[in-house]
């Protein structure tokens, strides 16, 4: 999967995902979502949450930071916290980095924009 541009925006991220790469023909976020997702309807999140676990009820869902939870491992962190567990099990909370810096490092990256360093994961 090719990479995108550092720093651009979740909508154009999720175009980019779902395979539009024509900018005039961009959905809003919430379309993108869906569109990636194989799914209709939804609300961003609910969208993500199909993607992340196709099997996962909608009585079951979970917010940002669930599911970055549970790609991670942990309870209760913040979207960010959960990824920087995610990068290293033995991270403290004073060594947490920005989203930034987690995305970088998660993807092996340096000085990109968290989700031009997130596509980097899925290629």
């Amino acid at each position: 999967m090719a990479l995108g541009k550092a720093g651009s925006s979740l909508t154009a991220e999720l175009n980019r995902l779902a395979g539009i790469t024509d900018v005039a023909k961009y959905l809003d976020a919430q379309g993108a979502a869906n569109v990636w997702a194989g799914t209709t309807g939804l609300a961003t999140v609910g969208a993500l949450n199909i993607k992340a676990s196709s099997s996962r009820t909608r009585d079951k869902f979970k917010d940002i930071d669930g599911i970055c939870n549970e790609l991670a491992s942990t309870t209760g962190l913040a979207t960010v916290g959960a990824l920087n567990i995610k990068a290293s099990s033995s991270r403290t909370r004073d060594k947490f980095k920005d989203i930034d810096g987690i995305c970088n490092e998660l993807a092996s990256t340096t000085g990109l924009a968290a989700p031009a360093a997130l596509r980097s994961i899925d290629a």
